[in-house]
């Protein structure tokens, strides 16, 4: 017996070296630990060596979704400086060296071609394991075709319909498509036409990037299709996960020169819920710890997944800012310099503004109209303190914008605001309160002194007569205190824009069926729920807090809002946040303006405290409040008018009125 397996051990194996590597079982491993092992960097490149994806673990979840079998498409929206190219490359290497199969690479121009196919091919000449896939022959590294052992990868550029069409790819590479010609002479859509070249395989993968332009471009179009993935940070204070806006990067208000902002580095991220200064040291460490979640998804302090996803993983999409780059040309404080160098008339004039939007945020530049300035409101206070009401005053309204979070955490954003005649109105206190009780103490319950110092009994303090509560979010607690105080408090819920009246009455049964619960009908029989537009209350609260001007820029009419002294920065700030911007209407193609944050992610309390109290003056009449001392002949002041058209024909209008009298008078 043991000669028999001596005479084995000695006998010669039947398989080459080369051919036992061809059957030996491929790794299980997705691209990025496929990269970290085999792909290295050129000497040129920012990090030269081995790629380490430990330097930009927020592009280990694209590359993990190449290997998927769930993902078809992958669109990644992002910023400059955040390694988008550099992935796809990853992806074309981890192609070759493992997953074979004809792939094309589509480019916007035909220079644009030579230089992917140079990167390609220098990534051939520094990584082994791509390079022993090439002959070692200069014909093999085409500018057009890159032909190795397993695969061939083609170049094309979009304006060339025959290139596009003319081979089937298992893999496809589009790369910065809104600079893509929108059509290929006769044919389809560019990307359309090579996309449909992939449906021959099963397992095809497309992978779209690209840095935003507008929203009707190409990257940002296949994003709002994809499944919306935004990264999400937590707290090292509070543990909450939230994702990094621009909004929350901020500096010293004594800085806003950008070299002195770059000079100084102080500049800090605030957490939007405890307000805890992130600084740029800690950014390395969060990042590295963040998850990408779907929209219709959130994640509290516990690390615990809510909500359901809105769309499927078959169009994966990411949408990537600058703000978590690790490298030193985008840090804050450089961010922070570049807007306020290109917030200004001759930065928006050069189109800065844009490419602050598009290569910072990673966002689509949306054109706006006429917005208020935050600066330019602090010339509207000091006329009187808060929580006292000033002698023009005759109603006093109150708004209040409730939010609670999964821990229990109560946070109930109001405002009072006082109206006099020809809609001339102030906001005579604002802040924030814990609790409904909290809430009543500071608004519903105690009368507001006059800010002349009147007594009571020579002229009697005025209280707030209705409150809308928003009744978006927790319903069933706003309906309990509209209940506590029926008459005085109504639950609102604002709607979108093309509405017939600004404000109108509900009944709260049949305006949210779906949400109560039989012994909630019962108990809420009678209530009705305020519908309100608002769009309208938007540009009604905006307008009044600006100066109307003629056409040579005189004043003719000035704001009718004032501001209680002591007011805090955050009030004009969040009020501020919001602009009017042109958008196309997605189900009927119309063009249309529109109110949308000035930044994905800006906080708007304040604002829709002011709308929300502006509609409760429409619904207790104060736009409409009339002095007794002026020829009642006079219109008020400042209110919004809309016409509308009597459908009751007038005498002499009809159709028959041109005909003679039949009875001949």
């Amino acid at each position: 017996m043991n000669n028999q397996q001596s005479i084995i051990n000695n006998q010669s194996s039947p398989w080459s070296d080369a051919e036992r590597e061809i059957w030996r079982p491929k790794e299980d491993r997705n691209v990025w630990q496929w990269s970290d092992e085999h792909r290295y960097l050129p000497a040129d490149s920012a990090e030269p060596g081995l790629y380490r994806s430990s330097v930009v673990p927020y592009m280990r979840a694209p590359q993990e979704d190449f290997t998927d079998d769930e993902v078809e498409i992958i669109v990644l929206m992002a910023a400059v400086q955040v390694t988008k190219s550099t992935t796809m490359y990853n992806m074309l290497g981890y192609c070759i060296d493992e997953q074979p199969g004809p792939a094309g690479w589509v480019m916007p121009t035909e220079n644009a071609v030579g230089v992917a196919s140079g990167v390609v091919k220098s990534m051939v000449h520094n990584s082994p394991a791509v390079r022993r896939h090439w002959d070692g022959t200069p014909r093999a590294l085409s500018v057009n075709k890159h032909v190795f052992d397993t695969m061939t990868v083609n170049f094309m550029w979009a304006g060339s319909p025959t290139t596009l069409a003319m081979r089937s790819q298992r893999y496809l590479f589009i790369d910065e498509p809104d600079k893509f010609v929108l059509f290929s002479g006769r044919d389809a859509n560019p990307i359309d036409l090579a996309i449909w070249r992939t449906t021959t395989f099963a397992d095809a993968k497309v992978v779209i990037a690209c840095t935003p332009t507008i929203p009707e471009g190409q990257i940002a179009t296949w994003y709002d299709r994809s499944n919306r993935q935004e990264e999400y940070c937590p707290c090292p204070h509070c543990g909450e996960w939230r994702v990094w806006r621009f909004v929350q990067l901020k500096c010293p208000k004594t800085l806003r020169d950008p070299d002195e902002i770059i000079a100084s580095e102080d500049v800090w991220y605030e957490c939007e819920v405890c307000g805890y200064k992130i600084r740029e040291e800690m950014k390395a460490r969060l990042v590295a710890a963040a998850r990408w979640l779907a929209e219709g998804l959130t994640i509290d302090a516990d690390r615990n997944i809510h909500g359901r996803a809105k769309r499927s993983r078959r169009i994966s999409g990411y949408q990537v800012s600058a703000l978590i780059s690790p490298f030193p040309r985008v840090t804050w404080p450089r961010i922070m310099a570049h807007w306020f160098g290109s917030n200004t008339a001759e930065g928006i004039a050069a189109g800065a503004l844009m490419n602050f939007h598009n290569n910072i945020e990673g966002l689509p530049h949306v054109e706006a109209g006429r917005r208020l300035k935050a600066m330019d409101l602090h010339r509207l206070t000091g006329g009187f303190s808060k929580g006292t009401v000033p002698d023009w005053c005759r109603l006093l309204v109150a708004s209040a914008d409730y939010h609670e979070t999964r821990r229990g955490i109560v946070r109930i954003d109001w405002e009072v605001r006082g109206f006099g005649y020809g809609c001339r109105n102030a906001v005579i206190a604002s802040g924030y309160a814990t609790s409904w009780a909290e809430y009543d103490e500071a608004v519903l319950l105690s009368p507001f002194p006059w800010s002349d110092g009147t007594k009571s009994e020579a002229n009697p303090f005025l209280v707030v007569r209705c409150s809308f509560e928003d009744a978006k979010f927790m319903s069933a607690k706003v309906y309990e205190h509209c209940l506590a105080h029926r008459g005085i408090c109504w639950p609102i819920n604002g709607i979108g824009g093309g509405c017939r009246t600004p404000v109108r009455m509900s009944e709260l049964e049949q305006a949210t069926r779906m949400r109560l619960t039989p012994k909630q009908k019962r108990r809420y029989h009678g209530m009705q729920l305020v519908l309100i537009d608002t769009d309208f209350f938007k540009d009604t609260v905006t307008s009044w807090a600006a100066d109307t001007l003629d056409e040579e820029g005189k004043v003719t009419t000035p704001a009718l809002t004032e501001f209680y002294a002591e007011i805090p920065s955050l009030y004009f700030n969040e009020f501020t946040n919001e602009q009017k911007v042109r958008a196309i209407n997605k189900r009927t193609g119309a063009v249309e303006w529109t109110w949308r944050p000035v930044s994905k992610g800006a906080q708007t309390h304040c604002l829709d405290t002011a709308v929300y109290a502006a509609a409760a003056g429409w619904f207790k009449g104060a736009f409409y409040l009339k002095d007794p001392n002026l020829p009642a002949s006079k219109a008020a002041a400042g209110v919004p008018q809309r016409r509308v058209e009597s459908k009751k024909k007038r005498r002499g209008e009809g159709f028959l009125d041109d005909m003679p009298s039949l009875t001949g008078r």
